[in-house]
């Protein structure tokens, strides 16, 4: 008895050729072979063309091979930059540098879901666009993603958008904020591999004009500049992200140089320093004796200015310049360990502090001012001290009417460098001291 026929893969019934055919008749056999065969032919022709609608080039077109691929390239999460192709050397013309952004964390973030959300940060800037990772059920997340950005026009803002990660919908918007880089890299082109670890180059205050909801500082930290900043988000009830940007040089770019030359006068308030492109700007910078540290050590027995204690904070300027410390709340005996730079073009000119305290709602309280004489120092940097034990003392400053000491300044040998300590006392007030520590760091030195 015939078995009956096979069900084939394509739908179409497969019979048995010695069955149906009679003997002899090889081309109706190779017919009903074709027939049969046909529906795989097309499909396989299908399946080719739409692989090559896809962007697999053909052998017709193989001179487009890598164009045709990175127009397909998926935007990664670490990096903005572009692809490399044989036309990279008209982009690398324009590039400046990377900026790498480390997304740190989340403050108090918006609720968006039942009662937390889902956040992640969209980074733009033109163009680009980077994100981090979702942080599931988390209103205070740490992401700590390191997003990287091309510079070619350091004057565009970059945009930092908050979401909240959805699956059947939209993801919802939670604020959005927004910085310059411009202060950063004012900073990043000045010499300072010769400052110690730690220096603070810049401060930017907040203001109506920014999205800062602290003072953010631009530092000299572990051989490279860093600004740490936190932004208040807007457009929405409440939320803060912190972040922390550094720059990364590109071999071949045409890098910061070109930004300076090109950028015109461009002066910033540098802890007191001004660089610009303008020629005023740098005939003072020609003039420029060096760079003075001062470590605002601490105060003691300062005045009471709120009910009980006081919230303060020292200014300290010479000259136009003039650079302050952060605020200690309520504190009498104050600790800041903070570093100010000055520079110094002019050594005649008296180095003045002033001590307020901060008010919310009316004008700071002044407690007390002081001031002192660089000259001193300066005439111990001209000595030639190597060979010296570190430690030991140049010079030593008696109290006098004449000038601010509360006790004997020393100025020291230590390191390699010419260091001075002194105590301060405070004027036009009914008491309190101010600590400090003061170091001259030579420019000449600085490659």
């Amino acid at each position: 008895m015939p078995s009956p026929p096979r069900p084939s893969l394509y739908g179409i019934r497969a019979t048995s050729v010695a069955s149906h055919c009679p003997e002899g008749q090889g081309n109706s056999d190779g017919r009903d072979r074709r027939r049969a065969e046909w529906p795989r032919r097309k499909w396989k022709s299908r399946m080719v063309k739409g692989f090559l609608r896809q962007g697999d080039p053909s052998p017709q077109n193989s001179a487009d091979k890598n164009q045709s691929f990175q127009s397909h390239q998926p935007l990664t999460r670490s990096s903005a930059m572009p692809h490399r192709h044989h036309h990279h050397g008209s982009s690398m013309e324009h590039l400046m540098g990377l900026l790498k952004i480390n997304v740190r964390r989340g403050i108090d973030l918006a609720v968006r879901d039942i009662v937390s959300s889902d956040p992640y940060v969209v980074v733009k800037m033109g163009s680009q666009k980077v994100k981090t990772r979702v942080v599931k059920k988390n209103t205070n997340p740490e992401w700590n993603d390191e997003l990287t950005l091309s510079i070619t026009d350091p004057k565009t803002p970059i945009q930092v958008l908050v979401y909240d990660k959805d699956t059947f919908s939209l993801d919802d918007t939670m604020g959005d904020a927004y910085f310059s880089i411009e202060p950063f890299l004012e900073a990043q082109k000045m010499g300072l591999s010769s400052l110690p670890n730690g220096t603070i180059v810049t401060r930017v205050q907040p203001n109506r004009e920014n999205c800062y909801s602290e003072e953010s500082r631009v530092v000299w930290q572990n051989g490279k500049v860093v600004q740490d900043m936190v932004l208040r988000l807007r457009n929405v009830e409440r939320g803060e992200v912190e972040l922390q940007i550094h720059w990364v040089n590109i071999p071949g770019s045409r890098g910061l140089a070109s930004y300076i030359r090109g950028g015109g006068a461009m002066a910033k308030e540098t802890n007191g320093c001004m660089f610009s492109g303008s020629s005023r700007a740098r005939s003072s910078s020609e003039a420029l004796l060096g760079l003075l540290r001062i470590k605002i050590k601490r105060g003691y027995n300062l005045a009471v200015r709120d009910l009980y204690s006081s919230d303060p904070y020292v200014v300290v300027q010479m000259g136009k310049q003039k650079v302050k410390t952060r605020v200690v709340k309520r504190n009498l005996n104050p600790e800041w360990n903070e570093n100010l730079t000055l520079c110094v073009n002019d050594p005649s000119l008296p180095i003045k502090l002033r001590v307020y305290d901060r008010d919310t709602f009316s004008f700071d309280d002044r407690m007390g001012e002081a001031e002192f004489d660089i000259r001193p120092l300066l005439s111990a940097v001209e000595m030639d001290l190597e060979g010296l034990p570190s430690g030991i003392i140049v010079r030593k400053l008696t109290p006098t009417r004449q000038n601010c000491l509360a006790e004997e300044s020393y100025i020291s040998w230590v390191n390699g460098r010419v260091v001075q300590d002194m105590i301060l006392h405070l004027r036009n007030v009914e008491r309190g001291e101010i600590e400090l520590h003061l170091q001259w760091i030579d420019t000449s030195r600085t490659p």
